[in-house]
């Protein structure tokens, strides 16, 4: 007989639904390691969550024995409202979390799911609430089991969640952060405040701009940045971010290795050359600063433009690594 370590090690390679389930028949010791493997993981699409939810309630104590072998559970398009309330209380190890496409009442709803699963490190949210309660959504938690969240993915509206979190008596100070589409001006403020909390803690930032965003992060304060990330939809925001004279600090992420820099542009406009011209002439001239920077990404537009480089490789940088998505 194998080592049931050795089992779980090959079962992690194992992908297939139907594999796993065959495993299950191997012998009774290799039993509760692949039903673990098959059901860790699960994926609610909007058409499927009717018949899991009837599923729970028809079957109550022997399918909530099976849910506590879920880690990750990720559920589409789906008004988490109208979900049954001892719902979130059902996955006592899960450990990621995600919803997409998602509608709820309120921001309470996205509250409950987080204190009732202090396991929890990875959170994504992409979908919208009701946000009229403003910041007062949600109480103060004064309890222990706030869940210590070391990934958050946001796209929905972030006054109300930031609040909530920076209310917390120890909130979760996670690692990577990542911003889909969802900055805008009136949201500038509280995520100022949020970095001045998680600055010490942050490694890895993703920020994707509105079209029309027209306000400056301070990101003075992740001293520990090491990956940065910025998506836009026009020339304007890598000016605006980077732009020595309005954010002089952001030079000084001295332990910065990579930078991510996405512009969603199909046909580079001449305002477009001139924008990747200025950020790579501030990246040179801030490469003292950015000791540790060693490889700058593209996507969306190429650094090379009719046959010719638009942005020389700054000094000390290893690589320029291009990720075209234009079209010819």
């Amino acid at each position: 007989m194998l080592p049931l370590e050795l089992v779980d090690t090959i079962l992690d390679f194992v992908e297939s639904s139907v594999t796993l389930a065959a495993c299950t028949l191997v012998c009774r010791d290799w039993l509760a390691s692949a039903r673990f493997h098959l059901l860790s993981h699960i994926q609610l699409e909007s058409a499927k969550i009717d018949s899991f939810l009837e599923h729970l309630d028809s079957d109550g104590t022997r399918f909530t024995a099976t849910l506590a072998n879920v880690v990750s559970l990720r559920i589409d398009g789906f008004d988490l409202s109208s979900a049954p309330t001892v719902l979130p209380y059902k996955f006592p190890n899960l450990q990621f979390l995600s919803f997409k496409a998602f509608q709820a009442d309120s921001f309470n709803v996205i509250v409950t799911w987080l204190l009732a699963n202090p396991s929890l490190r990875s959170l994504t949210l992409s979908g919208d609430w009701d946000d009229s309660e403003g910041e007062s959504a949600a109480a103060v938690y004064e309890g222990p089991t706030l869940p210590n969240l070391t990934h958050l993915d946001l796209d929905c509206p972030l006054q109300a969640l930031l609040c909530w979190l920076l209310s917390q008596p120890i909130g979760p100070t996670p690692s990577s952060l990542v911003l889909r589409d969802a900055i805008w001006d009136e949201e500038v403020s509280i995520i100022g405040r949020y970095f001045a909390v998680v600055g010490n803690r942050l490694e890895s930032l993703v920020l994707s701009f509105p079209r029309k965003a027209s306000r400056t992060l301070d990101l003075t304060q992740l001293s520990n940045l090491r990956s940065l990330t910025f998506e836009c939809y026009s020339p304007a925001m890598p000016r605006l971010v980077l732009h020595a004279s309005q954010s002089p600090g952001l030079i000084k992420l001295e332990n910065l290795t990579m930078t991510f820099l996405g512009m969603l542009a199909v046909f580079p406009t001449e305002e477009d050359r001139l924008a990747w011209r200025q950020l790579n002439e501030h990246l040179c001239s801030a490469q003292s600063e950015f000791r540790q920077l060693r490889t700058i990404r593209f996507r969306g537009m190429s650094p090379n433009v009719d046959g010719k480089q638009l942005l020389p490789l700054p000094i000390g940088v290893a690589s320029i690594e291009t990720e075209n998505t234009c079209m010819p």
